[in-house]
């Protein structure tokens, strides 16, 4: 057996685990450690890998499934939802920074197409290392967070086209074998392909596959689903890479999607592994530190200008100023699917070793900055966008005079949620929102909700905030919790603020800001567990809610300390269950009354109902006669309830 391959897996893994380990204590994604893994065992790092071909094999494998997987994921409701976001924000992101990157790189490329193709991969960036680090910071339901997402999809739905014609920016012609309708003639196919799969065979046939009930038969069927139509794609002279979206598309729309997705993932992570540290094995480190204050200023220069598109689409949606530098700043860094381009233009020449090599430093170097800069991207935000933006049409424009009333910050579900109980309740209140599309919604369902960002003093003041009694704030964004909490009590110290937070590290800070409650979605979701418990223990309401009380007003210590730390609160918990004993027909008190039996003192239980076949008697007095085939539901003791089936069903003597 070869055990090159095999050697050199375990190297590369092997360093990746303790480079990884290191960068997660320094919150370091650990995408930038499988690159740097790369170039340190790669060809110009310290030469520990020698099957450099065959890793590079297993990670275009890993690129498949991370398109088969994106494919998957493609959901056309939820990309509808996203409609203005992706066509406006997302294609003018694409186009601007294409064009930008196009004409500043044309004089030294002196080949316009080529131009554009660099401006293209440049224009792209990571979706999974964007929303791995969005979800870390809990921003992916805020406004920037579907705004960056939907830009991200834009770029993933772009790039499939944009495969298909690499060989066009590399001048191949029609004599070669390229042409614009013989592209339109595959599109055609390719359409007629996926509805024809995705309405009748696929959905029939992992149908019939999932009756068998068996795992191995279902994962294997799945992978040779997505690579059956990579060959059948590539056959027509189509991108693999596309194959691989297409076979996840057509997957996604059955209803076996996500048990696919479930199966395929952790294939998908290894190899996806696989493809970044080849890519770190790719780079070139002398070429590299020869470049280094060009590839420094490169860097530099690349990351602004897509933060600055990004900023720009983001206003282009009538987003506030500090929405749209958040936008820009999650987006700035170079992705995986410009390393997949640009390995093909390497391929059709349309970068030369020394343009890849720079195109790779340039990547790999955005790649480590930008955990960073989103790390911090609320705090570089409030620096430019303390400013009033362009105003929307859905912004206050005069006062709102209210008295007494409550204001709600956000109109997510909790929003909602609280709206319907004001109104149910006829408290006086308004709405806060930054998400314009949904302002445009509610304003025609008569909610009296306002666009306008809650960290501005001004917007709060035309909310009547001096004049407000509660202010809950429900939004997603840590940071801009802590400067609407700062900002609200400096205009009424006396309002009582209320503020829902996903961190518990949160509770204490933004308590000592000024809110009056804090609420932290995880201990409020155990507090609701814990309360459904002990109701099933029979344990007096009144003392579930005498402790749930004592637990919220000592913020929560009974959840966060360790138990050899803290005083035990005790809880009586009866020692009792209702239980279900059938009645057969060999039992001793067949025929007989329950005042006969003396059910209750012999038995030491009570009979709560009875079931019968066809009907269930609940009101059970001593008169009742036992039955052949009665289902008694009694009241005792968990330990007790088989030794009394055995008395009651014993045989008469």
């Amino acid at each position: 057996m070869e055990m090159g391959l095999l050697n050199d897996l375990v190297v590369i893994f092997g360093l990746s685990i303790a480079i990884i380990l290191i960068f997660n204590k320094l919150k370091i994604p650990a995408v930038v450690g499988f690159l740097l893994s790369g170039i340190i065992a790669g060809p110009s790092g310290l030469k520990l890998i020698s099957s450099i071909h065959e890793v590079e094999v297993l990670s275009e494998i890993g690129i498949l499934l991370l398109l088969f997987t994106i494919g998957i994921e493609f959901s056309f409701k939820e990309i509808f939802k996203l409609k203005k976001s992706l066509t406006i924000g997302g294609a003018s992101q694409v186009l601007f920074t294409t064009i930008t990157i196009a004409l500043i790189v044309y004089p030294f490329m002196n080949n316009f197409k080529e131009a554009i193709f660099v401006g293209f991969i440049v224009a792209l960036s990571s979706t999974a290392l964007v929303i791995k680090l969005l979800s870390e910071k809990g921003e992916i339901d805020t406004l920037q967070g579907k705004t960056v997402l939907a830009l991200l999809i834009s770029q993933d739905l772009i790039t499939i086209p944009m495969i298909l014609f690499v060989p066009y920016f590399a001048g191949i012609n029609m004599d070669n074998g390229f042409s614009i309708p013989l592209l339109l003639v595959k599109g055609i196919l390719i359409v007629v392909m996926v509805f024809i799969a995705a309405k009748y065979i696929i959905p029939f046939m992992l149908f019939q596959i999932a009756r068998t009930r068996v795992r191995e038969l279902f994962l294997i069927s799945i992978l040779v689903i997505c690579f059956g139509i990579v060959w059948i794609t590539s056959s027509l002279g189509i991108s693999v890479a596309l194959g691989a979206f297409i076979a996840g598309l057509i997957i996604s729309e059955s209803e076996f999607s996500h048990q696919a997705l479930g199966n395929i993932l952790p294939f998908r992570d290894i190899f996806i592994s696989l493809f970044f540290i080849s890519i770190g094995m790719l780079l070139s480190i002398n070429y590299a530190f020869n470049n280094i204050v060009l590839i420094i200023g490169l860097t530099i220069f690349v990351m602004l200008i897509k933060t600055f598109w990004g900023a720009i689409s983001s206003l282009f949606l009538k987003q506030p100023l500090r929405t749209g530098i958040i936008v820009g700043i999650s987006i700035n860094a170079i992705g995986e699917f410009a390393f997949v381009m640009a390995k093909a233009a390497k391929e059709y020449n349309i970068l030369n070793e020394s343009a890849y090599q720079l195109f790779l430093s340039v990547s790999i170097l955005s790649i480590g900055i930008s955990p960073f800069l989103i790390r911090y991207s609320s705090k570089i935000a409030a620096l430019f966008g303390k400013g009033k933006s362009k105003k929307n049409k859905y912004e206050l424009e005069n006062k709102t005079i209210l008295e007494d009333h409550l204001i709600i910050v956000g109109y997510g579900i909790n929003g909602k949620n609280l709206s319907k109980a004001a109104i149910e309740s006829k408290i006086p209140y308004v709405v806060l929102e930054l998400n314009p599309e949904t302002v445009a919604r509610e304003r025609k369902k008569k909610i009296p909700i306002h666009y306008g960002d809650a960290a501005n003093e001004g917007v709060l003041k035309n909310l009547s905030i001096e004049n407000a009694r509660i202010m809950v704030v429900a939004i997603n964004d840590p940071y801009a919790v802590r400067r609407i909490v700062s900002v609200a009590k400096n205009i009424n110290p006396n309002i009582h603020l209320i503020v829902r937070t996903r961190h518990i590290s949160e509770i204490n800070s933004l308590i000592n800001m000024g809110a009056d409650e804090v609420i932290p979605e995880e201990y409020e979701t155990s507090i609701e567990i814990f309360t459904r418990v002990m109701l099933k223990y029979l344990v007096p309401y009144e003392d579930i809610e005498k402790l749930t009380d004592e637990i919220r007003a000592n913020g929560y210590k009974l959840f966060r300390a360790l138990p050899s730390k803290r005083k035990k609160k005790v809880i009586e918990i009866p020692e009792i269950s209702i239980s279900a004993i059938k009645i057969n027909k060999n039992s001793p008190i067949i025929g007989k009354s329950l005042r006969e039996i003396d059910f209750r003192n012999k038995y030491n239980t009570a009979i709560l109902f009875v079931r019968k076949p066809n009907k269930v008697i609940s009101n059970i007095n001593g008169e009742y006669i036992i039955s052949d085939g009665d289902i008694l539901y009694i009241m005792i003791e968990p330990i007790k309830v088989n030794e009394l089936r055995k008395v009651l069903n014993e045989k008469k003597n």
